[in-house]
């Protein structure tokens, strides 16, 4: 009986597929590709774990500041990508030397379900627009 009373509990983990050509996108000279997976934590919601990569392929110094990294689920309204209490997030500002690759893991706690979309949007300077958006299937109902 103890087998199935701790079954309840076990967190369910959800790779999000891009809905993007592949799994990279270009801004200019700046590479990016995520890995992204929504895992749901019994009795305190969906955490979504990112590893992206950025690569600077141009001669300019791209700035991601992943601290102001915003989250949507289908649609719904951007809310600020929430990390868990303790986060270091001095390592959350990055600087791009000239054809220099970083990676990065984030985590955003407490964020909405999406059955349809997810979109990630990051703070961005020095190679364009100003933001970095990505969209990610959802989770299936």
């Amino acid at each position: 009986m103890w087998f199935l009373l701790l079954g309840c509990f076990a967190t369910s983990t959800h790779a999000l597929r891009s809905q993007d050509l592949g799994a990279s996108q270009v801004h200019g000279d700046l590479y990016v590709e995520a890995d992204v997976e929504l895992r749901n934590v019994p009795h305190k919601g969906w955490d979504l774990h990112a590893t992206v990569s950025f690569q600077n392929r141009g001669d300019g110094n791209p700035r991601v500041d992943l601290s102001r990294t915003k989250v949507r689920s289908d649609h719904v309204l951007w809310e600020p990508c929430r990390a868990r209490e303790g986060t270091d997030t001095e390592g959350l500002m990055i600087v791009l030397e000239p054809r220099e690759t970083r990676e990065i893991a984030l985590v955003c706690i407490d964020v909405r379900r999406p059955y349809d979309i997810l979109q990630v949007r990051m703070t961005a300077t020095g190679w364009g627009p100003g933001s970095l958006e990505m969209a990610f299937d959802g989770v299936p109902r």
